[in-house]
């Protein structure tokens, strides 16, 4: 390790009564041409994906997760969000439309 950096402050482990065991010991110190011998390597590759859009179903489950509304409003919330254009309904749920999108300001 060159240099410590936030381990100056915070070393993992510190906070717990746990002892170290050898996958959580710092890493042995190393110098320009040491032998390092591969254990494995696994050629995988993950692209993360969105969250799905919304269907009124997950909607609706939503809305009373978090308590708002009550179930003889859902049907008037989907149809208000979709007559102002936030939204439009096709095969994969509901898309927002220009005014749906959320863009942080800078």
């Amino acid at each position: 390790m060159k240099f410590a950096g936030f381990r100056t402050v915070y070393m993992e482990g510190s906070d717990d009564n746990a002892a170290a065991d050898e996958d959580t010991a710092p890493l042995p110190d190393l110098a320009d041409g040491d032998a390092l011998n591969c254990l494995k390597i696994t050629p995988e590759q993950h692209f993360t994906q969105p969250p799905p859009r919304f269907t009124d179903a997950t909607l609706i489950r939503t809305l009373e997760e978090q308590g708002i509304g009550r179930p003889s409003t859902y049907a008037p919330i989907i149809a208000t969000i979709m007559d102002r254009d936030y939204v439009r309904k096709d095969k994969a749920g509901s898309s927002p439309l220009n005014l749906g999108l959320w863009l942080p300001t800078s």
